[in-house]
Parts: structure tokens; sequence; C-alpha cells
């Protein structure tokens, strides 16, 4: 499976949701204590070296240990909706780039 950008994801989760999914972007905000972080466009970031400045963000639950922010990221797992209109991505795998 060939992954995903956040820009696709973003755009339309609807037409993802409780699909696996592998999803490839820079980490952005990260919150340990509730095992979340989020996840920009690369290319977004690429261009304002900055985590603050997408317009995209995608959520990712996450038990293991979290990565930093700013890091690009692959991560693989299933998009869930627990609440109507609300996506999370739920990591099986974080895999950290270069």
């Amino acid at each position: 499976m060939a992954p995903l950008g956040i820009e696709q994801l973003a755009k339309d989760p609807a037409a993802f949701a409780g699909r696996d999914l592998k999803v490839r972007g820079v980490v952005a905000v990260v919150a340990p204590a509730r095992r979340l972080f989020t996840l920009i466009p690369q290319s977004e970031y690429d261009v304002c070296r900055e985590v603050t400045c997408s317009s995209f963000e995608v959520p990712v639950s996450w038990d293991g240990p979290p990565p930093r922010s700013a890091q690009p990221v692959l991560v693989t797992g299933r998009l869930r909706e627990p609440e109507p209109g609300r996506f999370v991505l739920e990591a099986a795998s974080v895999e950290v780039r270069q």
C-alpha cells in the first residue's frame, strides 16, 4: 500500500474511515499525556519550516513513545470516526523518517 499524504487524507477523511492506511507527514503538536500528536503535510513544512503554518492537520492516537515535533514520520494505522465529522488515525506503528 502506497503512503498517503496529509493533504489527501484531510480533504476527504470520510472516504478513508475504517480503512487501514499508511500516512506520511511531519509531527506538529505532541500531547504525550493524551497519547496524541498531530501531523501536517511535509510540503507545507518544507515551505515555512515551522509546524504552525499548515492548513491541514490530522490527529494521531499512539500508545508508543511520542515522536518529537518537526519530525517526519510514516504512520501505519486505521482511520476512525469517534464522533460524527471528527477523525483520528489510530496508529499501529510510527516510523521516524529522515
